[in-house]
């Protein structure tokens, strides 16, 4: 009897976990994390453009805001510890250089435009020498122009507007109403 009582125990056991295999167990997702976006941005510190490379792939766009030109394409890709190094050398029309410490959140940009891409005309070859000193507030934007409009400060003022413009560069001056 008990051997009896053992061998059906052991059924029912065998049983319960066949049963048991086959039923759905909770999923547990895993949600992938978003991939940081590995590309740099150097901004100059003085308004004169911005570089973003993506040191991955060596893919790169340099704008020159002065000059409204924008140059792109593939160049070469050295890391060096904390250092990144990139080089793009187009012969017939300009030359990229730049460094970047990722550590110090600091870099150099160097560029050298002899021509314009697709452009039969030439031009003055433009020099640009570039400094982050934060890369950690660069931006892909140029900076608004700032704008001169020979506008002084007014010198009297009018009862219907409060101010008087004197045009600097005529001498002349408007007095709205």
């Amino acid at each position: 009897m008990r051997k009896l009582c053992l061998l059906f125990g052991i059924i029912v056991l065998l049983a319960g976990m066949s049963v048991q295999g086959q039923q759905k167990s909770p999923q547990f997702r895993i949600t992938p994390q978003p991939t940081p976006d590995p590309s740099i941005t150097i901004q100059d510190d003085n308004g004169g453009g911005y570089f973003v490379l993506d040191p991955t792939t060596g893919k790169f766009q340099c704008v020159l805001c002065e000059y409204n030109v924008t140059l792109s394409g593939y160049g070469e890709v050295k890391i060096d510890g904390c250092t990144i190094y990139f080089s793009y050398i187009e012969k017939s029309s300009y030359r990229l250089f730049a460094t970047a410490n990722i550590c110090e959140q600091q870099a150099t940009m160097a560029c050298e435009l002899y021509a314009l891409p697709d452009s039969k005309y030439d031009i003055e070859p433009i020099l640009e020498y570039w400094k982050d000193s934060s890369m950690k507030d660069s931006t892909a934007t140029c900076p608004m122009p700032k704008v001169d409009y020979g506008f002084s400060e007014p010198k009297t003022r009018n009862s219907y507007c409060p101010c008087v413009i004197h045009l600097c560069a005529t001498g002349h001056s408007y007095e709205g109403r």
